[in-house]
Protein backbone atom coordinates (compact mmCIF):
# COMPACT_ATOMS: atom_id res chain seq x y z
CA UNK A 1 0.00 0.00 0.00
CA UNK A 2 2.72 2.35 0.66
CA UNK A 3 4.78 1.02 -2.52
CA UNK A 4 1.69 2.57 -4.04
CA UNK A 5 1.45 5.54 -2.34
CA UNK A 6 4.89 6.25 -2.69
CA UNK A 7 5.04 5.79 -6.17
CA UNK A 8 1.78 8.00 -6.96
CA UNK A 9 3.69 10.74 -5.51
CA UNK A 10 6.67 10.91 -7.66
CA UNK A 11 4.84 10.27 -10.61
CA UNK A 12 3.01 13.53 -9.82
CA UNK A 13 6.08 15.19 -9.06
CA UNK A 14 7.82 13.88 -12.04
CA UNK A 15 6.06 12.45 -14.83
CA UNK A 16 3.37 14.89 -15.12
CA UNK A 17 5.71 17.88 -15.75
CA UNK A 18 9.09 17.95 -17.48
CA UNK A 19 10.25 21.07 -15.06
CA UNK A 20 12.22 19.72 -12.57
CA UNK A 21 10.95 20.67 -9.03
CA UNK A 22 14.14 22.88 -7.58
CA UNK A 23 13.52 23.20 -3.51
CA UNK A 24 13.07 19.53 -3.80
CA UNK A 25 15.71 18.42 -0.52
CA UNK A 26 16.86 21.80 -0.14
CA UNK A 27 17.88 23.33 2.58
CA UNK A 28 15.62 25.60 4.51
CA UNK A 29 15.17 28.53 7.27
CA UNK A 30 12.27 29.33 9.76
CA UNK A 31 11.38 31.71 12.41
CA UNK A 32 9.16 30.01 14.42
CA UNK A 33 9.93 26.18 14.71
CA UNK A 34 8.28 23.94 16.80
CA UNK A 35 10.88 23.48 19.80
CA UNK A 36 11.77 19.78 21.14
CA UNK A 37 9.95 18.32 17.74
CA UNK A 38 12.03 16.54 15.14
CA UNK A 39 9.07 15.86 13.27
CA UNK A 40 7.91 19.14 12.50
CA UNK A 41 11.29 20.61 10.96
CA UNK A 42 11.34 23.13 8.83
CA UNK A 43 12.67 20.70 6.05
CA UNK A 44 9.62 18.37 5.81
CA UNK A 45 7.91 20.67 3.39
CA UNK A 46 10.59 19.43 1.04
CA UNK A 47 11.14 16.24 1.54
CA UNK A 48 8.83 15.44 -1.13
CA UNK A 49 6.31 13.99 1.16
CA UNK A 50 2.49 14.77 1.48
CA UNK A 51 0.27 11.88 2.00
CA UNK A 52 0.12 12.05 5.49
CA UNK A 53 -0.97 15.40 5.90
CA UNK A 54 -1.40 15.82 9.74
CA UNK A 55 0.29 17.94 12.10
CA UNK A 56 2.10 14.38 14.08
CA UNK A 57 2.38 12.46 10.36
CA UNK A 58 6.22 13.40 9.87
CA UNK A 59 5.51 15.00 6.90
CA UNK A 60 4.79 18.83 7.40
CA UNK A 61 6.54 21.34 9.32
CA UNK A 62 4.11 23.44 11.50
CA UNK A 63 4.58 26.32 13.16
CA UNK A 64 4.96 26.87 17.51
CA UNK A 65 2.13 28.73 19.02
CA UNK A 66 1.00 32.37 19.58
CA UNK A 67 3.03 34.21 16.70
CA UNK A 68 2.29 37.51 15.55
CA UNK A 69 4.53 36.71 12.23
CA UNK A 70 5.39 33.78 10.24
CA UNK A 71 8.37 32.97 8.01
CA UNK A 72 9.52 29.81 6.45
CA UNK A 73 12.19 30.22 3.52
CA UNK A 74 13.72 27.52 1.29
CA UNK A 75 17.37 28.48 -0.50
CA UNK A 76 17.13 26.60 -4.17
CA UNK A 77 20.96 27.05 -4.40
CA UNK A 78 21.65 29.77 -7.07
CA UNK A 79 19.48 31.84 -9.00
CA UNK A 80 16.43 29.59 -11.18
CA UNK A 81 13.82 30.73 -13.69
CA UNK A 82 10.89 29.65 -11.82
CA UNK A 83 7.60 28.20 -13.76
CA UNK A 84 4.99 28.06 -10.95
CA UNK A 85 5.00 26.79 -7.45
CA UNK A 86 3.13 24.14 -5.85
CA UNK A 87 1.62 24.74 -2.13
CA UNK A 88 0.04 21.49 -0.37
CA UNK A 89 -0.79 22.86 3.33
CA UNK A 90 -1.97 20.93 6.34
CA UNK A 91 -5.67 19.38 6.27
CA UNK A 92 -5.22 17.09 9.62
CA UNK A 93 -6.54 14.05 6.75
CA UNK A 94 -10.26 15.33 7.14
CA UNK A 95 -12.66 16.59 4.83
CA UNK A 96 -13.73 19.38 6.52
CA UNK A 97 -10.73 21.69 6.22
CA UNK A 98 -12.05 25.15 7.93
CA UNK A 99 -9.50 25.12 10.95
CA UNK A 100 -6.16 24.69 8.18
CA UNK A 101 -7.81 27.33 5.59
CA UNK A 102 -8.25 29.78 8.31
CA UNK A 103 -4.03 29.43 8.97
CA UNK A 104 -3.53 29.71 5.51
CA UNK A 105 -5.75 32.83 4.74
CA UNK A 106 -3.72 36.04 3.56
CA UNK A 107 -0.73 34.40 2.93
CA UNK A 108 2.51 35.74 1.07
CA UNK A 109 4.22 34.17 -1.42
CA UNK A 110 8.11 35.96 -2.26
CA UNK A 111 10.79 35.39 -4.97
CA UNK A 112 13.73 36.90 -3.85
CA UNK A 113 17.98 37.27 -4.99
CA UNK A 114 18.62 37.67 -1.24
CA UNK A 115 17.69 36.57 2.59
CA UNK A 116 14.87 39.19 2.67
CA UNK A 117 11.90 38.96 1.37
CA UNK A 118 10.65 42.50 0.96
CA UNK A 119 13.89 42.70 -1.47
CA UNK A 120 12.31 39.84 -3.76
CA UNK A 121 8.96 40.05 -5.90
CA UNK A 122 5.23 39.55 -4.78
CA UNK A 123 4.16 36.12 -6.51
CA UNK A 124 1.23 36.13 -4.47
CA UNK A 125 -0.40 37.83 -1.74
CA UNK A 126 -4.92 37.79 -1.36
CA UNK A 127 -7.00 38.98 1.44
CA UNK A 128 -9.82 36.10 0.94
CA UNK A 129 -13.49 37.30 2.26
CA UNK A 130 -15.27 34.13 1.87
CA UNK A 131 -15.27 31.64 4.87
CA UNK A 132 -13.14 28.52 3.75
CA UNK A 133 -10.89 30.01 1.40
CA UNK A 134 -8.27 29.31 0.21
CA UNK A 135 -7.42 26.03 -0.93
CA UNK A 136 -5.18 23.93 0.80
CA UNK A 137 -3.76 22.82 -2.82
CA UNK A 138 -2.19 26.30 -4.72
CA UNK A 139 -0.83 26.17 -7.61
CA UNK A 140 0.65 29.36 -7.88
CA UNK A 141 2.20 30.75 -11.51
CA UNK A 142 4.98 33.38 -10.64
CA UNK A 143 7.27 33.26 -14.02
CA UNK A 144 9.96 35.09 -12.20
CA UNK A 145 14.17 34.43 -11.40
CA UNK A 146 15.58 34.41 -7.97
CA UNK A 147 17.16 32.00 -5.39
CA UNK A 148 14.96 31.84 -2.51
CA UNK A 149 11.41 31.51 -1.85
CA UNK A 150 9.82 32.79 1.30
CA UNK A 151 5.97 31.48 2.20
CA UNK A 152 5.16 34.66 4.98
CA UNK A 153 1.99 34.86 6.83
CA UNK A 154 1.09 37.69 9.74
CA UNK A 155 -1.70 38.18 12.06
CA UNK A 156 -0.72 41.80 13.45
CA UNK A 157 -1.86 43.66 16.44
CA UNK A 158 -4.50 47.06 15.46
CA UNK A 159 -5.47 45.29 12.43
CA UNK A 160 -9.07 44.17 11.69
CA UNK A 161 -8.83 40.41 9.37
CA UNK A 162 -12.04 38.83 8.43
CA UNK A 163 -13.83 36.87 11.00
CA UNK A 164 -12.71 33.75 10.24
CA UNK A 165 -8.83 34.19 10.09
CA UNK A 166 -6.80 32.25 12.82
CA UNK A 167 -5.82 34.31 15.43
CA UNK A 168 -2.17 33.77 14.97
CA UNK A 169 0.20 33.37 12.14
CA UNK A 170 1.05 29.86 10.86
CA UNK A 171 3.33 28.28 7.89
CA UNK A 172 1.72 24.67 8.04
CA UNK A 173 3.28 23.36 5.17
CA UNK A 174 3.16 19.59 4.13
CA UNK A 175 5.16 20.21 0.92
CA UNK A 176 5.77 23.18 -1.29
CA UNK A 177 7.55 22.58 -4.97
CA UNK A 178 9.19 25.35 -6.62
CA UNK A 179 9.29 23.66 -10.91
CA UNK A 180 11.41 25.99 -13.38
CA UNK A 181 14.75 25.65 -15.04
CA UNK A 182 18.12 25.28 -13.34
CA UNK A 183 20.02 26.93 -16.00
CA UNK A 184 19.07 30.83 -16.68
CA UNK A 185 18.64 31.73 -20.47
CA UNK A 186 16.26 28.61 -21.06
CA UNK A 187 13.26 27.86 -21.13
CA UNK A 188 10.21 24.93 -22.43
CA UNK A 189 9.46 21.93 -21.26
CA UNK A 190 13.23 20.65 -21.11
CA UNK A 191 14.77 23.32 -20.51
CA UNK A 192 16.77 23.13 -23.47
CA UNK A 193 15.52 26.37 -25.76
CA UNK A 194 17.71 29.89 -25.76
CA UNK A 195 15.94 32.78 -24.23
CA UNK A 196 15.75 35.51 -27.26
CA UNK A 197 19.14 37.54 -27.18
CA UNK A 198 17.77 40.87 -26.62
CA UNK A 199 16.00 39.84 -23.10
CA UNK A 200 17.42 41.01 -19.97
CA UNK A 201 19.83 39.26 -18.39
CA UNK A 202 19.17 36.82 -20.93
CA UNK A 203 16.08 35.86 -18.56
CA UNK A 204 12.68 34.93 -19.88
CA UNK A 205 9.56 33.13 -19.20
CA UNK A 206 9.88 29.47 -19.03
CA UNK A 207 6.33 28.51 -20.78
CA UNK A 208 6.30 30.87 -23.59
CA UNK A 209 9.88 32.19 -24.11
CA UNK A 210 8.93 36.22 -23.41
CA UNK A 211 11.29 37.93 -21.75
CA UNK A 212 10.61 39.12 -18.37
CA UNK A 213 12.84 42.38 -19.52
CA UNK A 214 14.59 43.96 -22.57
CA UNK A 215 18.00 45.57 -22.88
CA UNK A 216 17.72 48.93 -23.55
CA UNK A 217 16.91 49.78 -27.17
CA UNK A 218 14.50 47.15 -27.42
CA UNK A 219 11.10 45.92 -26.69
CA UNK A 220 7.90 43.59 -27.37
CA UNK A 221 7.42 39.95 -25.84
CA UNK A 222 10.70 38.72 -26.96
CA UNK A 223 12.62 42.09 -27.60
CA UNK A 224 12.72 41.74 -31.06
CA UNK A 225 10.97 45.49 -31.62
CA UNK A 226 13.67 48.78 -32.05
CA UNK A 227 12.22 51.18 -29.19
CA UNK A 228 9.59 54.13 -31.29
CA UNK A 229 10.90 57.24 -32.36
CA UNK A 230 10.78 58.91 -28.75
CA UNK A 231 11.29 56.57 -26.23
CA UNK A 232 14.56 54.94 -25.22
CA UNK A 233 16.24 52.71 -22.31
CA UNK A 234 15.36 49.56 -20.69
CA UNK A 235 11.96 48.45 -22.30
CA UNK A 236 11.69 51.72 -24.24
CA UNK A 237 10.18 53.18 -21.36
CA UNK A 238 11.66 56.44 -21.25
CA UNK A 239 10.73 59.37 -23.28
CA UNK A 240 13.13 61.67 -25.15
CA UNK A 241 13.51 64.95 -23.40
CA UNK A 242 11.33 67.68 -24.62
CA UNK A 243 14.60 70.08 -23.94
CA UNK A 244 16.48 68.08 -27.12
CA UNK A 245 16.71 70.43 -30.33
CA UNK A 246 14.83 68.02 -32.65
CA UNK A 247 12.11 67.17 -30.17
CA UNK A 248 11.92 64.03 -28.57
CA UNK A 249 14.30 63.19 -30.81
CA UNK A 250 17.19 60.90 -28.52
CA UNK A 251 19.14 57.96 -29.38
CA UNK A 252 16.98 54.91 -28.35
CA UNK A 253 20.15 52.98 -26.26
CA UNK A 254 21.18 55.75 -24.37
CA UNK A 255 18.47 58.97 -24.38
CA UNK A 256 21.17 61.21 -25.88
CA UNK A 257 19.39 64.63 -27.87
CA UNK A 258 20.11 64.49 -31.42
CA UNK A 259 21.44 67.66 -32.59
CA UNK A 260 22.17 68.65 -28.60
CA UNK A 261 19.85 70.47 -26.81
CA UNK A 262 17.89 73.43 -27.25
CA UNK A 263 18.98 76.65 -25.80
CA UNK A 264 19.42 77.39 -21.77
CA UNK A 265 19.81 73.36 -21.38
CA UNK A 266 23.00 70.71 -21.08
CA UNK A 267 23.43 67.23 -20.02
CA UNK A 268 23.14 64.01 -22.61
CA UNK A 269 19.26 64.18 -21.90
CA UNK A 270 19.35 67.53 -21.41
CA UNK A 271 17.69 67.74 -18.34
CA UNK A 272 20.20 69.92 -16.72
CA UNK A 273 19.28 74.14 -16.63
CA UNK A 274 22.63 76.34 -17.62
CA UNK A 275 23.16 78.93 -15.23
CA UNK A 276 23.76 81.08 -17.50
CA UNK A 277 22.51 80.68 -21.34
CA UNK A 278 24.87 80.30 -24.25
CA UNK A 279 24.92 83.24 -26.76
CA UNK A 280 22.24 82.95 -29.88
CA UNK A 281 22.90 83.72 -32.88
CA UNK A 282 19.47 84.28 -33.80
CA UNK A 283 19.95 88.27 -34.08
CA UNK A 284 22.82 88.51 -37.03
CA UNK A 285 23.41 91.83 -35.51
CA UNK A 286 24.73 90.19 -32.35
CA UNK A 287 26.51 87.95 -34.15
CA UNK A 288 28.63 90.62 -36.04
CA UNK A 289 29.68 92.59 -33.21
CA UNK A 290 30.49 89.70 -31.43
CA UNK A 291 33.09 88.30 -34.04
CA UNK A 292 33.84 92.17 -34.72
CA UNK A 293 34.84 92.56 -30.99
CA UNK A 294 36.42 89.16 -30.93
CA UNK A 295 39.00 90.34 -33.97
CA UNK A 296 39.99 93.80 -32.74
CA UNK A 297 40.85 91.88 -29.36
CA UNK A 298 42.67 89.50 -31.13
CA UNK A 299 44.57 92.18 -33.46
CA UNK A 300 45.52 94.41 -30.57
CA UNK A 301 47.12 91.66 -28.23
CA UNK A 302 49.08 90.98 -31.33
CA UNK A 303 50.29 94.51 -31.94
CA UNK A 304 51.29 94.79 -28.86
CA UNK A 305 53.23 91.83 -28.63
CA UNK A 306 55.12 93.24 -31.73
CA UNK A 307 55.51 96.63 -30.61
CA UNK A 308 57.54 95.24 -27.00
CA UNK A 309 59.31 92.42 -29.06
CA UNK A 310 60.74 95.31 -31.25
CA UNK A 311 61.50 97.52 -28.04
CA UNK A 312 63.49 94.51 -26.56
CA UNK A 313 65.06 93.81 -29.16
CA UNK A 314 66.83 97.23 -30.03
CA UNK A 315 67.63 97.56 -26.66
CA UNK A 316 69.58 94.05 -27.03
CA UNK A 317 71.53 95.62 -30.27
CA UNK A 318 72.37 98.86 -28.11
CA UNK A 319 73.80 96.78 -25.13
CA UNK A 320 75.79 94.75 -27.31
CA UNK A 321 77.20 97.43 -29.39
CA UNK A 322 78.11 99.41 -25.91
CA UNK A 323 79.95 95.76 -25.11
CA UNK A 324 81.68 95.53 -27.61
CA UNK A 325 83.52 98.94 -28.21
CA UNK A 326 84.49 98.82 -24.74
CA UNK A 327 86.40 95.59 -25.42
CA UNK A 328 87.93 97.17 -28.42
CA UNK A 329 89.22 99.95 -26.72
CA UNK A 330 90.67 97.59 -23.56
CA UNK A 331 92.56 95.94 -25.84
CA UNK A 332 94.61 98.65 -28.08
CA UNK A 333 97.94 99.16 -26.91
CA UNK A 334 99.29 101.78 -25.48
CA UNK A 335 101.10 104.51 -27.44
CA UNK A 336 104.20 106.40 -26.08
CA UNK A 337 104.77 109.77 -26.32
CA UNK A 338 108.72 109.60 -26.97
CA UNK A 339 108.75 109.28 -30.90
CA UNK A 340 112.25 107.34 -30.37
CA UNK A 341 111.21 105.14 -27.56
CA UNK A 342 109.93 101.74 -30.23
CA UNK A 343 110.30 99.62 -27.08
CA UNK A 344 106.21 100.83 -26.00
CA UNK A 345 105.71 99.24 -29.69
CA UNK A 346 106.99 95.49 -28.86
CA UNK A 347 106.22 93.82 -25.50
CA UNK A 348 107.78 90.61 -24.13
CA UNK A 349 105.94 88.61 -21.83
CA UNK A 350 107.46 86.24 -19.41
CA UNK A 351 106.73 84.67 -15.81
CA UNK A 352 107.33 86.40 -12.71
CA UNK A 353 111.05 85.17 -11.23
CA UNK A 354 112.19 82.94 -14.64
CA UNK A 355 115.22 84.03 -16.10
CA UNK A 356 115.30 85.90 -19.53
CA UNK A 357 115.56 82.86 -21.85
CA UNK A 358 116.22 85.25 -24.90
CA UNK A 359 119.38 86.78 -22.97
CA UNK A 360 120.35 83.71 -21.89
CA UNK A 361 120.52 82.08 -25.29
CA UNK A 362 122.43 85.15 -26.42
CA UNK A 363 125.33 84.65 -24.04
CA UNK A 364 126.34 81.13 -24.94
Amino acid sequence: MWGLILLEVYLHSHCLSALENLALGRPVWVDQSWKGNENRRGDKAVDGLYTNRTAAGGQCVTTDKCAQKATWRVDLGGVVSISHINIYYRTDNRPDQAVSTSRMAGFFLFVSNTTFKEDGYLCFHEIQRVNGTPSEDQRINCSVCGRYVFYYNERLPNVTYPSYYSTYAFYDLCELEVYGCSNVGYYGSNCNISCPKNCQERRCDVNTGHCLGCVPGYVGPTCSQECPPGFYGRDCVYNCSENCNKTNRCNRFTGKCERGCKPGWTGTTCYQKQTQAPLSCDNNNICVISIVVSVVIVLTGSVMNYIFWKKNSAAHTSKNRHTEEYVTESVKPRQSTDPEDNSAQYTELQDVGKPNTYEDACIL
